[in-house]
């Protein structure tokens, strides 16, 4: 596998995200169908699919 697609590929099979709840902005990169995200972006269908809904909007950082 090429470098550059190895990178690309992280990148577009995960997620930085907020999950704990706790009122503290700490988002931390999670694989898009880990067991954590299970219920939160993804769930199965029924016929045992995985399915991903995700929706994106711009927010203005600073990195």
């Amino acid at each position: 596998m090429y470098p550059p697609l190895a990178l690309a590929q992280s990148e577009l099979l995960s997620i930085y995200t907020d999950i704990t709840d706790d009122g503290v902005d700490n988002p931390q990169r999670y694989p898009l169908f880990s067991d954590e995200m299970e219920g939160y972006y993804w769930d199965y269908d029924n016929n045992g699919l995985r399915v991903l809904q995700l929706r994106f909007y711009e927010v203005p950082t600073v990195l």
